[in-house]
């Protein structure tokens, strides 16, 4: 390649449009959560770039008792509980690409109001 290129100028590589570098789980490929032990930075052209969260290193947060915040409905903690049930009996399986935390963000949306 040397000899190949000793005319040509030499020019610093320019990124090309449409691509963007994102964080994500190393052992996933996912993006990461606070639980991923070791994080990359990856390159993709924008619109391949994963959108759902890393289910490998997925923690439960801590759910608290319904009759310590009563101002949060008790039909959305027995939904949590469903959806970890579930997660723990098939935790790679998932419903039309859906992740526990697509879940858990569903349910905040639902019981808003």
């Amino acid at each position: 390649m040397k000899n190949a290129l000793k005319n040509n100028e030499k020019k610093d590589f320019l990124q090309p449009d449409k691509i963007t570098k994102i964080s994500v789980c190393k052992e996933s490929g996912l993006l990461p959560t606070d639980s991923c032990p070791e994080i990359l930075t990856v390159t993709f052209i924008e619109g391949t770039e994963p959108t759902s969260y890393c289910t490998i290193h997925q923690k439960y947060f801590e759910i608290p008792k319904a009759e310590e915040y009563p101002e949060i409905k008790k039909p959305y903690y027995e939904e949590i509980e469903e959806i970890k049930e579930k997660h723990e009996e098939k935790p790679t399986e998932t419903e039309e690409g859906e992740t526990l935390q697509s879940l858990i963000e569903k349910l905040r949306e639902k019981h808003k109001k």
